[in-house]
């Protein structure tokens, strides 16, 4: 869940009204975490449901090393670019 709102339009409200938007928007980020977690937990159910085995015990940096390949050929160029430029972030 998203509440999507420009600056200039949620300044332009009084403060009591502006509040009232803001602890909405915290609100559903609230139910839209909740409900993701249950999809992505039943969605997970299904699988393993189906035979899939789930794998946590992983080498989370040795997974990212070998998928940087993968990831960035489907990049296009603006996307590439902007992977980069993130990348390279200290």
């Amino acid at each position: 869940m998203y509440v999507v709102v420009g600056n200039k339009q949620l300044n332009s409200l009084p403060e009591d009204m502006r509040q009232a938007v803001l602890e909405a928007a915290a609100e559903a980020q609230v139910i839209g975490d909740e409900l993701f977690q249950a999809d992505t937990e039943a969605c997970k159910q299904q699988l393993i449901d189906k035979g899939m085995e789930i794998v946590t015990d992983v080498n989370k940096e040795e997974f990212i090393n070998a998928m940087v390949p993968a990831v960035k050929n489907f990049l296009n160029d603006e996307q590439r670019d902007l992977y980069e430029r993130i990348m390279n972030v200290e």
